[in-house]
């Protein structure tokens, strides 16, 4: 379960990226998750029009995602559940539904992360993949400060 969790987290970072509003940067400001998505915004330049597209990727996705982990956080309390009755086939069951979901939000973060590359130029996508690459490295530094 650990795996998956950043994973969703980062996923739902960057889909924020649609919701490019005025206050921005207030926003960008801030510290916390949505500061950085702000910040991604103003750095990627969008065109009023691929904000608003933006927008629509991001609320339909969030409606989708956010199905998909009430009904994950149900199969975990379920799985909770089996195991403290010691019910090891109730949880084989269990586990297997949780990587069906599992695998279905990945393919929903999938295409919504090729839904957003298709709306920016050649040029936003080079600049999204190097923010991405400079993101990423800096979250493996503060996790590797973290165990140290």
């Amino acid at each position: 379960m650990k795996k998956w969790i950043p994973a969703v987290a980062v996923v739902t970072l960057l889909s924020m990226t649609a919701v490019a509003q005025p206050g921005v940067e207030r926003a960008a400001k801030r510290r916390g998750p949505h500061a950085d998505v702000a910040a991604l915004v103003n750095k990627l330049n969008l065109t009023p029009e691929q904000r608003q597209q933006m927008e629509e990727i991001q609320r339909t996705s969030r409606t989708e995602l956010s199905a998909f982990l009430e009904a994950s956080h149900g199969t975990m309390d379920q799985i909770r559940a089996a195991r403290a009755t010691k019910d090891t086939e109730k949880v084989k069951a269990l586990q297997a539904e949780l990587e069906s979901q599992r695998a279905q939000m990945k393919e929903l973060r999938d295409r919504q992360d090729e839904e957003i590359l298709a709306l920016l130029t050649p040029e936003q996508r080079t600049q999204l993949e190097t923010l991405k690459g400079e993101r990423a490295a800096k979250l493996k530094e503060q996790r590797k400060n973290h165990r140290d």
